[in-house]
C-alpha cells in the first residue's frame, strides 16, 4: 500500500471537523421555540445531524412538534448538511469572502483532479480552482440570501460527479 493510498483511507475513516462561515442568520428563534431547554434539545439535534435521512427526520420533528420552521431553522439544518456533505468531501472548510465562498479541502492527496475538471465544466463561471497544499474551490455566489441552498446543490453535484 502506497502512502496516498493510506492518507486516503485515513481520511475515509477519520470523519473531518468542517468549519463553516456564512453570513446567514441560522438559530433557533424565541416565537418559534419558546422555551430555553427545547431550543437546547433541538440545536444539540441539529449538530448531531450525520446525514440526509437525520436532516430530514429533524425537519419532520421540528414540524410535528412546532410547526412549520421558519428561514433561520432551516439555514441551521442546512449548515449542519453542508457539514456533513463537506465532511464526505474532504473540506475542512466553508468560509464566505466578500461575493465568494471558499471550500478547502484538507489536502491535495484526497482531490481527484478528473472529478474537479467534469464538476468544473458544469458550473463554468461560477467557480475556480486553486491549486495549493490545501486545494480550495472558490464559488461565485448569485443569491445571496440563499448561499446555504446553492452550496447544497453545488457540493451534492460534486459528490455525485
Amino acid at each position: 500500500m502506497n502512502k496516498s493510498q493510506d492518507s486516503h483511507e485515513k481520511a475515509d475513516q477519520e470523519k473531518i471537523e468542517v468549519e463553516v462561515d456564512l453570513n446567514l442568520d441560522a438559530y433557533i428563534p424565541d416565537d418559534y421555540i419558546k422555551y430555553e431547554a427545547r431550543k437546547i434539545e433541538i440545536y444539540k439535534k441539529v449538530k448531531s445531524i450525520e446525514n440526509e435521512a437525520d436532516a430530514l427526520d429533524t425537519i419532520d420533528e421540528l414540524i410535528d412538534r412546532f410547526g412549520e420552521p421558519p428561514l433561520e431553522v432551516m439555514r441551521l439544518v442546512n449548515t449542519a448538511r453542508l457539514k456533513f456533505l463537506a465532511s464526505e468531501l474532504n473540506i475542512d472548510l466553508i468560509k464566505e469572502d466578500n461575493d465568494k465562498i471558499k471550500c478547502q479541502f484538507i489536502n491535495s492527496e484526497v482531490v481527484d483532479g478528473s472529478k474537479l475538471v467534469e464538476f468544473s465544466k458544469k458550473y463554468r463561471r461560477k467557480i475556480k480552482i486553486k491549486s495549493a497544499k490545501k486545494p480550495q474551490l472558490l464559488i461565485k455566489i448569485n443569491d445571496p440570501e440563499n448561499i446555504d441552498k446553492q452550496l447544497l446543490k453545488m457540493l451534492k453535484d460534486l459528490k455525485n460527479t
